[in-house]
């Protein structure tokens, strides 16, 4: 079975410079079979800083570059899962300790709802196929 998202018109104006990803995932590997389940979430070295990859709600899989859409070039600028679970925000862990970046707060769905953002997180495209996953950042 074959299942595709799509990027998000309305963040097509992100400041996040264009990279290729073009990225095969098979979440049969322990890194990431939390992907299979609804509410998991993995983060793979590609795109700018990272990408951080979700399964929602609708049982679709999102991927999102995780470099923080406000002040782009900083070298803090990358987004992280809260401890919570429940959202992304700008700034990082290290050795469990909380280091801010501008705090910037995006939803899971990559969408800003805190902090001086204003562009929502750059999506790219995801394709499922049985237990492999095609993430890329044009269309599949």
């Amino acid at each position: 079975m074959l299942f595709v998202t799509c990027k998000d018109k309305t963040a097509q104006n992100s400041p996040v410079p264009d990279v290729l990803v073009d990225v095969y995932i098979n979440t049969t590997l322990p890194q990431y079979q939390q992907l299979n389940t609804i509410g998991g979430w993995a983060y793979y070295p590609a795109g700018n800083r990272g990408l951080f990859i979700y399964h929602n709600g609708l049982d679709e899989v999102v991927a999102f570059d995780r470099n923080c859409t406000y002040n782009v070039y900083d070298s803090c600028s990358i987004v992280s899962m809260d401890n919570s679970e429940a959202f992304l925000q700008c700034g990082s862990y290290k050795n469990s300790v909380w280091i801010p970046c501008c705090n910037s707060k995006y939803s899971l769905d990559g969408f800003v709802f805190g902090g001086p953002a204003r562009y929502a997180l750059k999506k790219y495209y995801v394709a499922r196929n049985g237990v492999q996953m095609h993430i890329s950042s044009s269309p599949l």
